[in-house]
């Protein structure tokens, strides 16, 4: 994706928003202080335009990059067709193994890599579609995930991450059971929802 590539060099576009608009205030505050030093506060109220137009150009450049997410994992899921909804979707970036990670205008941690989980529950099994997006090398993933009801096991932990020199907290969910393979995937981090739903995973086998 290209506009992955950009990003990069931001980090953060906050930073770039609040300081262009400190510099549009100094150039204005120059003007109307003196007039005769107009020849300063020029290129500092222009430095400052620059600035939040690049800010607001990234900025919009976050709900692009979500964008591009989306459609890459609908185009994944075109073709397949449920009666049942999940019972939790799951829409986060993973940070595993890659190094280009920032804050968007939000200040939440994203990277290149997307993934979205889609878990299933009924009486016989917990069932976890795990879609996964890496704009970096624009490919994309898909793996399945069947745990029987009355043997799976779920829990969550958490994890720090360096983004634009910020450490930021994030949570994991993991499904194991014996005899299956057991999957991780990203969740939102402290979130009630998640700790019901783990909850409710784990209290399964005692209703059967």
């Amino acid at each position: 994706m290209k506009n992955s590539k950009i990003l990069r060099y931001f980090k953060n576009t906050l930073p770039l928003i609040i300081i262009g608009a400190v510099l549009v205030i100094i150039g204005i505050l120059i003007y109307w202080y003196s007039f005769e030093i107009w020849v300063l506060g020029t290129p500092i109220a222009v430095a400052g335009v620059v600035l939040l137009v690049i800010g607001f150009a990234l900025k919009q450049s976050d709900a692009n990059y979500t964008a591009y997410f989306e459609t890459k994992v609908e185009e994944m899921k075109s073709g397949q067709s449920r009666e049942d909804e999940p019972i939790y979707k799951s829409t986060e970036y993973s940070f595993d193994g890659n190094k280009y990670s920032k804050l968007d205008s939000t200040q939440k941690p994203r990277s290149e890599i997307f993934i979205e989980t889609d878990l299933y529950m009924d009486k016989k099994q917990v069932r976890a579609e795990i879609f996964t997006v890496n704009a970096a090398d624009e490919t994309t993933d898909k793996k399945v995930f069947e745990f029987p009801i009355e043997s799976v096991t779920a829990s969550v932990r958490e994890e720090s991450v360096r983004c634009a020199g910020a450490e930021k907290k994030i949570s994991k969910l993991t499904l194991s059971a014996p005899d299956c393979q057991s999957c991780e995937f990203p969740v939102r981090y402290n979130d009630i929802d998640v700790d019901q739903l783990v909850g409710k995973i784990n209290d399964a086998k005692n209703r059967i």
